[in-house]
């Protein structure tokens, strides 16, 4: 997935999930441009499945996923892992973020 934000523009994948009592874990996986943790409790899981299922892009998103995953298999897809900018093109390859 692409994360922009004013701060930084990253490439994160994720490695791990786990459960922390009522957290869901994710942690950012080797191909990521910086080591990140994500932690998010049970109420806000909710939330983000409840926008994403009630709105109709995201509702089609998820029913599509299957679609999506094939044509991306095929090599249709935008930029490495399937993620586009906001705009619709894919980032350039250049990763201000980890300079290391």
């Amino acid at each position: 997935m692409r994360v922009t934000s004013p701060l930084a523009d990253m490439q994160i994948t994720v490695g791990a999930v786990h459960r922390d009592g009522s957290v869901l874990v994710l942690q950012s996986g080797a191909g990521s441009s910086l080591d990140t943790t994500i932690c998010i409790g049970a109420r806000e899981a909710l939330r983000i499945v409840g926008r994403i299922l009630g709105s109709t892009a995201g509702l089609s998103f998820v029913l599509g996923l299957p679609l999506l995953a094939l044509r991306r298999d095929a090599g249709t897809s935008a930029g490495a892992g399937g993620s586009a900018s906001v705009g619709g093109a894919a980032s350039a390859g250049t990763d201000i973020n980890k300079p290391w």
